[in-house]
């Protein structure tokens, strides 16, 4: 790639696929509903072209899709239909996660509230944001939150190692 002193996801993505093939994104669109699905079709496209838009199973895919747009991460899974998804959540949603979103991804301060939110979950990996607390990381560790998002990857690590 070209320098350019920014590093872009299209750029991010072939370092990816070419150094570490273990290595999982999570990739926000940022609620996209002002571009009515641009963004998810773009998205999709750009991973397509690094050979990671069809996954073999959600569970192989190096790549997972979130947004607090229940709307956006339906779009990716049309085009995409093994792409796995993550609905970030700010608060419980009525009805639970839609059928389109694989994770939920809830505010650590959801679980902190409500922990037993994580039992009713448990037949799925949680995505929680943004850990950076030990007592946080500790909480979701307890919970068995399988993804953590974190301001502090080495405090975090050393959290969960210690």
């Amino acid at each position: 790639p070209e320098d350019r002193g920014l590093l872009t996801l299209d750029d991010l993505l072939g370092l990816v696929t070419d150094i570490s093939p273990t290595t999982k994104l999570f990739v926000e669109t940022k609620h996209p509903v002002r571009y009515g699905g641009l963004v998810e079709a773009k998205l999709v496209a750009m991973l397509a072209r690094h050979g990671l838009a069809k996954p073999a199973t959600k569970q192989d895919s190096q790549v997972l899709a979130m947004s607090f747009s229940s709307q956006a991460m339906r779009r990716v899974r049309e085009h995409a239909p093994n792409l796995p998804t993550v609905l970030l959540l700010e608060r419980r949603r009525r009805g639970g996660l839609p059928p389109w979103a694989d994770l939920p991804g809830p505010a650590i301060h959801m679980l902190r509230e409500e922990p037993e939110l994580a039992a009713r979950w448990r037949n799925r990996d949680v995505y929680c944001w943004t850990v950076d607390r030990p007592a946080d990381v500790q909480l979701c560790a307890r919970l068995g939150v399988r993804y953590i998002a974190t301001n502090s990857p080495a405090a975090t690590r050393a959290v969960l190692d210690g």
